[in-house]
């Protein structure tokens, strides 16, 4: 204790006049002048770091310290350093390690070299390595020649890079900058690389440009050796606390060989999208304090044909599978019993060649009155109203407005075991034309007014078993039509509207018949101990009350078999056609290490009286065999037309410092073929995905020929 207390007043005498305060604690000391030496549970602080060694030696007249044997060096939490000596000139804020090891934590990444010298807060090493993975025994290594680190920034540069797994040497970069940090920071990021015998070389650069935190850029600029070249933009933003933005531009260039052998309709591809989302409009952007809720959302999507959304990535599991483009901007204010909406809806078919001749609704303005109730919770009222702008560049186009108000009248009888209510819901419309039709007609303008009627009656009975509860439901429903009466276009093509709704003049005779039926829906539940549901079992049936005929029936089931097993079913079945019209099928498992799911759709519809038949099957599959590897695959078949839309499989081998997978893909995309004609094609890729964690890593694409 003596020789520590004598070392404690020495040192601190000693750096009254640097410029940084030295702390050094030990149990011996020993002191020659000016120069003090130490040794036994040594600790030095020193700015922001905590070092230990076997013995430390301090000149008072330079003020340095230099520390021998077993060197630990900490600095907060971000890093620790090893070493077999340190020194440490204070005056001119120098340091210097030999050799050094360093582990930044959070990353889990090493580093190791033969020498370092620090000098603020930059670091400039000399021939070493580094890794994420076990120092024991690393799988890859980065060695360098030379390298350069920003303590503050967590940047680093090395030079004359070689990649190397165990020994063996497999890729040299001159030149090879990384972040230690996951705070954004301009700079390039991981480029994709591909090969096809259709599309030659495939290579991407990204740039990130990030010169604010509330925005970033990024700029990909892409070459296809065989079949162009393009560039896609991404901006992001967010502007407030409530919103954030996103918008996507890009263009691609046809070579005119490719275009040519390929009867592409366009040689060049472009679009933009646009996406917005604010959450508090009102007072973000007008400064207005509302107890209301107000938003603004924007999705808009232009292009010129399919292959802008296909040629932005090099993964063609996320190629579009369908040519239809759908852009939306809502606007709404909601309070407590009000909502008020504003709605832009923009289709956009990329089958033909331009769509002046497809209806948009540009814009609909709502009206919603919340459901309320009066006479002490037996009545129920609501309104909603609606005004459309049917909106072309050639053809007709028309203004609608239109008013819907239920009302319901609802009570109970036999001690609340038998529940009725009366319903009657009013209903009207009214729209003007401008234009002329394809037979160069013009329409009259036409109302219509409906009121239907709704008589329900039903019961619901809850009881409790040993492990289990049983639900039961049971509702009748009458529908009557009351008054209807239409004028106008609505008379005037009523006949043919019906007999034939997909001709050009019944393009706004939206109005759907109201069959005068009973239905009939029984329920039923299964619920566990715990609460969760067991079995889920619906049935309803609808007789017609004019032909005297039965509807359509539909039969939902959904029963969890195992804990990890699920099975549901959704069925449609058709009197009077005697075959099922829809249904949906779907088992699920899952547990810890399988994740399985097989769904399959059909339906049976008819469009301009044609069978127009759908029948999709889809499979998805995961297993996870253990920590390390996990197989997937993907399947999607279009029964009705015998075609394969979708098939992918593949492996995933992770460990803590590298991932390896392979994957199969075949995926059958639309295209656009020349003089408007719609077409497919068949893609075959094999990707390979390499990642060095944390460094990164790149997912190689190869694809495969027709045969």
């Amino acid at each position: 204790m003596r020789n520590l207390f004598l070392f404690l007043i020495f040192g601190c005498a000693a750096l009254l006049h640097a410029r940084e305060q030295v702390q050094i604690f030990a149990t011996q000391l020993e002191s020659n002048g000016t120069v003090a030496e130490a040794k036994g549970d040594l600790l030095i602080l020193y700015k922001e770091y905590y070092l230990s060694a076997d013995s430390v030696r301090y000149d008072r007249d330079s003020q340095v310290l230099e520390l021998f044997g077993n060197v630990t060096v900490m600095k907060g939490s971000d890093y620790h350093i090893l070493g077999e000596y340190v020194r440490f000139d204070i005056p001119n804020d120098t340091r210097r390690i030999t050799p050094f090891y360093m582990l930044e934590k959070q990353r889990r990444v090493w580093m190791s070299c033969v020498d370092v010298t620090e000098r603020g807060n930059e670091l400039a090493l000399t021939s070493g390595m580094l890794s994420g993975c076990d120092p024991s025994d690393p799988f890859w290594t980065l060695r360098f020649g030379s390298s350069d680190y920003n303590s503050d920034t967590k940047w680093l540069n090395l030079y004359n890079a070689r990649l190397m797994i165990g020994e063996l040497p497999i890729f040299y970069l001159p030149y090879f900058g990384y972040s230690l940090d996951t705070t954004r920071r301009t700079g390039l990021l991981m480029p994709s690389f591909g090969l096809s015998s259709n599309e030659g070389v495939y290579y991407q650069q990204p740039l990130y440009i990030a010169p604010q935190d509330w925005w970033d850029l990024e700029l990909r600029p892409q070459i296809r050796s065989i079949r162009g070249q393009g560039i896609y933009t991404e901006l992001r933003f967010v502007d407030s606390i409530a919103s954030h933005g996103r918008l996507l531009a890009g263009y691609f260039n046809e070579d005119a060989s490719y275009a040519a052998d390929h009867s592409l309709a366009n040689d060049t591809h472009y679009g933009v999208n646009f996406n917005y989302e604010n959450q508090n409009l009102l007072k973000e952007w007008f400064g207005v304090e509302s107890v209301a809720q107000s938003g603004l959302y924007t999705d808009i999507n232009l292009m010129n044909d399919i292959d802008y959304i296909n040629l932005a990535q090099n993964d063609h599991t996320k190629n579009a599978t369908t040519s239809q483009v759908f852009s939306r901007i809502n606007l709404f204010h909601n309070a407590e019993k009000d909502y008020f909406g504003t709605y832009f809806k923009y289709f956009l078919d990329l089958e033909q060649e331009n769509n002046d001749a497809t209806i948009q609704n540009l814009p609909t303005v709502q009206y919603h009155r919340y459901l309320d109730t009066w006479l002490d919770d037996h009545f129920f009222y609501s309104l909603n109203t609606n005004v459309t702008n049917y909106y072309r560049r050639t053809g007709v186009t028309g203004q609608q407005a239109e008013v819907d108000l239920p009302l319901t009248l609802q009570g109970s009888l036999f001690d609340r075991y038998l529940d009725i209510s009366f319903s009657t819901r009013l209903y009207g419309k009214y729209i003007v034309f401008d234009g002329l039709s394809e037979s160069n007609a013009t329409y009259d303008s036409g109302g219509f007014a409906r009121n239907t009627n709704i008589f329900r009656v039903g019961t619901s009975l809850t009881k409790g078993y040993e492990g289990f509860a049983h639900t039961l439901g049971l509702d009748v429903m009458f529908v009557r039509n009351g008054f209807e009466k239409r004028n106008g276009y609505f008379e005037l093509f009523e006949n043919n509207c019906t007999l034939n709704p997909g001709s050009d003049d019944c393009s706004f005779y939206n109005i759907t018949d109201i069959d005068e039926e009973t239905q009939i829906r029984f329920s039923q539940y299964l619920f566990d101990a715990k609460g969760s549901q067991l079995l889920y079992h619906r049935l309803s049936q609808s007789i017609s009350s004019v032909q005297d005929k039965l509807g359509e029936m539909e039969n939902e089931v959904e029963w969890r078999v195992l804990p990890q097993m699920t099975l549901y079913s959704d069925t449609v079945y058709d009197h009077n056609k005697r075959r099922v019209t829809k249904q949906l099928s779907t088992v699920r498992y899952a547990d810890h290490n399988v994740t399985a799911q097989v769904n399959h759709f059909y339906e049976d519809r008819e469009r301009r009286d044609q069978p127009l038949d759908s029948s999709y099957l889809t499979l998805q599959l995961q297993y996870r065999y253990d920590e390390r590897y996990r197989y997937f695959a993907n399947y999607a078949y279009d029964l009705e037309n015998s075609v394969t839309k979708n098939i992918e499989a593949g492996f995933l081998y992770s460990k803590r410092c590298w991932d390896f997978g392979l994957r199969y893909v075949e995926n059958n995309r639309p295209v656009l073929q020349s003089g408007g004609v719609a077409s497919s094609i068949y893609d075959r890729y094999l990707y390979m995905t390499v990642a060095f964690k944390p460094i990164g890593g790149s997912e190689f694409a190869y694809q495969l020929d027709g045969s």
